[in-house]
């Protein structure tokens, strides 16, 4: 079993959890052409998972079914950026379990 951001270093997680959660951060995909793509998002997070709704036929759900790769940056508040910053990297996966999306419809509302 892998071990989470949570359970590795669990302020980390809440930081980033307060900088992500409902927050509009910027979601970069990579283009058929190899290019990247950005894309302004708002993020889901709770019980281990991060959460992102999207249509699957949109340019960025076409680029994470060709190629998973994502970063994400949270939004900064102010030029200082005091507030900090946080950014997640990974491989995106689509599910179609119904137990999993209703979780995150719960943590979403």
């Amino acid at each position: 079993m892998s071990k989470s951001i949570q359970d590795e270093q669990p302020e980390l997680a809440a930081f980033g959890a307060e900088r992500l959660h409902r927050q509009v951060a910027y979601l970069a995909t990579v283009r058929k052409d190899g290019s990247p793509r950005a894309h302004p998002v708002t993020l889901i997070i709770g019980q281990g998972h991060l959460f992102l709704f999207m249509e699957p036929t949109s340019p960025k759900g076409h680029d994470l079914q060709r190629d998973g790769r994502y970063t994400i940056h949270c939004s900064v508040s102010d030029n200082s950026g005091a507030s900090g910053e946080f950014i997640i990297t990974g491989h995106a996966h689509l599910f179609n379990d119904s137990e999993l999306r209703a979780l995150a419809v719960r943590l979403a509302s």
